[in-house]
C-alpha cells in the first residue's frame, strides 16, 4: 500500500474500507504526519502539519475524523477531520486512541511506550466523552493498565492489567463494563514473556500482537465477552523469525 522510501507506520483502515491513514516521515521535515490515501491507488494526502512527530492513528467508526498522538506541546492526543482541517487536542497525555464504535467516545492509555512487565503506576486507561469534553480513569483501583480495545457493542473495554500491585498473579487480560461494575478476568491469558497486546475485538474475536524473543507476531483469540473465558487457544495469523 505503500512505496515511500522512508518511514511508513501505524497503518489504520477507515471503516468502509477505502481509506488508509499512517504515520509517515515522507514529507521530507525530519518529523512523523499523518497521511491519508485510498487504499485503491493515488497519492498520499497529509493531513497534518506539525514539527512534533503524529503518530497510532484511528478512524473515527463514520470515517470522517482521525484521532491520533503527538509530540507536539510536551505531547497528547489530537483529532483532525480524515481529509484534512483544523487539529483539535483533546488530552494531554496519552498513547494509542481508539474510537468506541458509536464514535461518541475514546479510549487511550498513559505511560511508557514499553510498559512491562507491568508493575504498579506503568499505566492507567482513560475515556473521552466527545460530547461533554470530559476525560474519566476507567479503572482507578487497578494498580496499571494499558492497551485498551472496545467490545463490539461498545458496552466494555478489555485490556492488559494489573489488579493488585503486590500480586503479579492478578496480571494479564480483564473486561470492565465502561459504565462501572465489577471486572472480569480472562483466566487463561496472562502478562509473562510471551505478551499479548490487544489491539482490536470483531465479534468474539480480539486480535492481539504477541512479542517473543525480538520477534513480533499478530494473532487471534476467541472470547466469551460475557464470562471472560477463552473459548479456543490463541492462534497465531502471521509467522515468521522477525517482525
Amino acid at each position: 500500500l505503500t512505496n515511500d522510501p522512508g518511514l511508513n507506520i501505524d497503518p489504520a483502515i477507515s471503516p468502509d474500507g477505502t481509506l488508509l491513514a499512517y504515520a509517515s516521515d515522507r514529507g521530507g521535515e525530519g518529523n512523523l504526519d499523518i497521511w491519508v490515501k485510498q487504499v485503491a491507488g493515488g497519492e498520499p494526502l497529509r493531513v497534518t502539519h506539525d514539527p512534533g512527530n503524529d503518530s497510532e492513528p484511528d478512524f473515527s467508526p463514520d470515517g470522517t475524523q482521525i484521532a491520533f498522538r503527538s509530540t507536539r506541546d510536551g505531547g497528547g492526543l489530537y483529532m483532525v477531520p480524515a481529509m484534512g482541517g483544523r487539529e483539535r487536542k483533546i488530552a494531554g497525555n496519552g498513547r494509542r486512541p481508539k474510537f468506541s464504535p458509536d464514535g461518541s467516545k475514546i479510549a487511550w492509555w498513559t505511560g511508557a511506550a514499553q510498559p512491562f512487565p507491568l508493575r504498579a503506576g506503568n499505566g492507567q486507561v482513560f475515556i473521552f466523552d466527545l460530547a461533554t469534553s470530559a476525560a474519566r480513569e476507567l479503572r482507578p483501583d487497578f494498580a496499571a493498565a494499558v492497551h485498551p480495545v472496545w467490545s463490539p457493542d461498545g458496552k466494555q473495554i478489555l485490556f492488559q492489567g494489573l489488579k493488585d500491585a503486590h500480586d503479579f498473579n492478578t496480571g494479564g487480560w480483564w473486561i470492565a463494563p465502561v459504565d462501572g461494575g465489577v471486572p472480569m478476568r480472562c483466566p487463561t491469558v496472562r502478562s509473562d514473556s510471551s505478551l499479548l497486546d490487544p489491539f482490536a475485538w470483531r465479534g468474539d474475536r480480539v486480535y492481539f500482537a504477541s512479542e517473543t524473543r525480538d520477534i513480533t507476531t499478530i494473532g487471534e483469540i476467541r472470547i466469551d465477552r460475557k464470562t471472560g473465558s477463552v473459548l479456543a487457544p490463541p492462534r497465531r495469523s502471521t509467522t515468521g523469525t522477525s517482525d
